[in-house]
């Protein structure tokens, strides 16, 4: 089971169901609605990311690394607790559980229930480019305001991309292998994970301006 790959999953369906929820077509309602953030466009070209395309090698700090490793072990394992904690900050903790988020990662990693992780090692880690940490910013700035967070704005500082190589064992059936992950510092909250490559992070704004409804006359 490659669980880190079933996480790039989720969180790409998890954002979804949240920044992309259902618009006011001008009905009234007495329910609560979260409502998408529009951002940017944003210039993509595929052939400038990744360290085949001339990114200088880096050294991951220690805490990130760290959360890195969290975030992993407790994907593994099934600890939804830990893992979403490796991803957001506190302050948003409290109403991913109130919008059913949280269930949302306990269902997807429910099967690594009482796995382990045997070992974790990380490579090919470069600088995240100006562009891939302004769309973290507004990743981070929409998930809060789609969770009714007030004033929620969040300073992304630095960032990281790697591969994590993982072995892993869940039920007794042993797992090895390689992804990408992103690890960026948001001022007053730490390092947290983003499970996606530059590319992924690059291509979110993308994807949102693809999928912005059509106004109709």
């Amino acid at each position: 089971m490659k669980i880190s790959k079933s996480m790039i999953l989720v969180c790409a369906a998890v954002l979804c169901s949240v920044s992309c929820s259902e618009k006011s077509s001008g009905t009234d309602s007495s329910e609560t609605t979260v409502q998408p953030t529009t951002t940017q466009a944003v210039s993509y070209d595929p052939s400038m990311v990744g360290p085949a395309q001339g990114k200088a090698p880096a050294s991951l700090p220690a805490e990130a690394e760290k959360v890195v490793r969290n975030f992993t072990e407790s994907s593994a394992t099934g600890d939804v607790d830990t893992m979403i904690k490796c991803m957001f900050p506190d302050e948003m903790l409290d109403a991913i559980e109130k919008f059913g988020v949280k269930q949302q990662f306990a269902v997807a990693i429910s099967s690594s229930a009482g796995g382990k992780l045997s070992s974790f090692s990380t490579e090919n880690c470069y600088k995240l480019g100006g562009e891939a940490i302004r769309i973290s910013k507004n990743y981070y700035d929409s998930f809060a305001e789609n969770l009714q967070i007030k004033s929620a704005s969040y300073s992304v500082t630095d960032g990281y991309c790697l591969d994590i190589t993982v072995d892993a064992e869940v039920n007794g059936e042993k797992s090895t292998f390689t992804d990408p992950v992103s690890v960026i510092m948001i001022e007053g909250s730490g390092w947290k994970v983003i499970p996606a490559s530059e590319e992924s992070i690059l291509d979110m704004e993308r994807q949102e301006e693809q999928t912005e409804p059509v106004s109709q006359e």
